[in-house]
C-alpha cells in the first residue's frame, strides 16, 4: 500500500486508509459471525440427537 497505492493517489490517502480499515473490520466481523453460527448449529445438532 505504502509503495504502490499511496504514491499514485496522494490526495486520497486518508480515504483509502479508512476504506481499508472498514474492509478489514467487515471481514473480521463476518468471520466471527460465521464461527458463531457454526458453533450454535453444532450445539443444536448435538442436543437434537442426544
Amino acid at each position: 500500500m505504502e509503495s504502490e497505492i499511496y504514491p499514485k493517489y496522494p490526495q486520497a490517502k486518508e480515504d483509502i486508509a479508512t476504506f481499508v480499515r472498514h474492509i478489514r473490520y467487515s471481514v473480521r466481523m463476518a468471520t466471527v459471525l460465521i464461527a458463531l453460527i457454526t458453533l450454535f448449529g453444532g450445539i443444536l445438532m448435538y442436543f437434537r440427537h442426544g
